[in-house]
């Protein structure tokens, strides 16, 4: 959460009132623009959908400039809006990602395949318990091993 007040909310609050100052109305969905529980919308997801990347070898959305470091908020507004991505999800190869595998070696529990995290359940990007380190620590090994927006 320090984070997001450091460095999302302040930004957050004044995209908002940029859009309010339009006539418009805005408004984070959920806590801190991430959908409640049960909702049911993968982020990652609309994120390709919309077009702000494309799928990675690592499973992750990339970006050209900033690759694998994106977090993904939701704001809902009511304005017209024009589509500007594919609109669909597909998993296709990432130019990108041609030819490199750095996130797939770098995975310390291997269940990375291109394009597709094999056993979710497993992947240690939240927060695990790592005993040999006696402390709880947040998994980034597939995102530092990706050269694109270093």
């Amino acid at each position: 959460m320090r984070g997001f007040e450091r460095y999302a909310q302040p930004r957050l609050e004044a995209l908002i009132q940029f859009i309010q100052e339009q006539d418009l109305t805005a408004e984070l969905w959920g806590r801190c623009g991430y959908p409640p529980r049960g909702e049911g919308l993968n982020l990652k997801q609309q994120a390709v959908i919309t077009g702000l990347g494309r799928w990675g070898k690592n499973s992750l959305v990339l970006h050209p400039r900033f690759g694998p470091w994106l977090r993904f908020m939701v704001m809902k507004i009511q304005a017209p809006l024009t589509p500007t991505g594919p609109g669909n999800d597909n998993h296709e190869e990432n130019p990108l990602c041609e030819g490199c595998t750095a996130c797939i070696d770098a995975c310390p529990v291997g269940i990375l395949e291109p394009y597709f995290l094999r056993e979710r359940d497993k992947c240690q990007a939240s927060i695990s318990l790592f005993p040999q380190l006696g402390k709880l620590v947040a998994c980034d090994c597939c995102l530092v091993a990706c050269p694109i927006g270093r």
